[in-house]
């Protein structure tokens, strides 16, 4: 099995295993984008028809564009955290997020169609700063973004008045009341 990268002179010899009827070929890391042409010739010299591939490469990492809660303020109820994710390349596969302190990594939902993704925080414990970031198809990884999630579950202090009887009466005992005469 022979291949050409279009625009080179040099022409390549893949591997091939008789016993699955398949090849490789493995080309320079830094510059394998392009158009490959590949073809093959059995023992007697004939060859096959030429085969076109388009090899395409992405090394540009993908971005989060922005990242945002619905609640900006104390809450003590769910939290929609929500954005846009960009890849002009590849396209982004997935987009992930953890609270900082944790180890657990999340997958957010993301729709694709529309570079959009979506998570909900409605759990006792959310408070805290939640780090996204997104993957594209070409496995490169984008720079994090952070969202600070604010969460208010303590009720308020009773503020009633409450005194007790013996504190009445010794306010009631300090003030003199009459008439005054000269």
């Amino acid at each position: 099995v022979k291949y050409k990268k279009t625009g080179e002179a040099g022409v390549g010899t893949a591997v091939f295993n008789a016993g699955t009827n398949q090849y490789q070929f493995t080309v320079n890391a830094d510059d394998y984008e392009g158009t490959y042409t590949i073809w093959c010739a059995d023992k007697a010299n004939n060859q096959s028809a030429e085969k076109t591939v388009a090899v395409k490469m992405d090394k540009t990492a993908p971005s989060v564009v922005s990242a945002t809660a619905d609640k900006t303020d104390w809450t003590n109820g769910q939290v929609v955290i929500s954005g846009t994710v960009s890849d002009n390349l590849s396209g982004v596969k997935v987009v992930k997020y953890k609270k900082t302190g944790e180890s657990t990594v999340k997958e957010a939902t993301f729709y694709a169609d529309t570079n959009q993704y979506q998570f909900t925080l409605d759990a006792d414990n959310y408070e805290g700063t939640y780090t996204i970031y997104c993957e594209d198809k070409a496995g490169n990884q984008s720079a994090e973004k952070t969202v600070a999630v604010k969460m208010d579950k303590t009720k308020p202090y009773d503020t009633e008045l409450k005194c007790e009887t013996s504190m009445w009466d010794a306010i009631i005992e300090t003030v003199t009341f009459g008439l005054f005469h000269n």
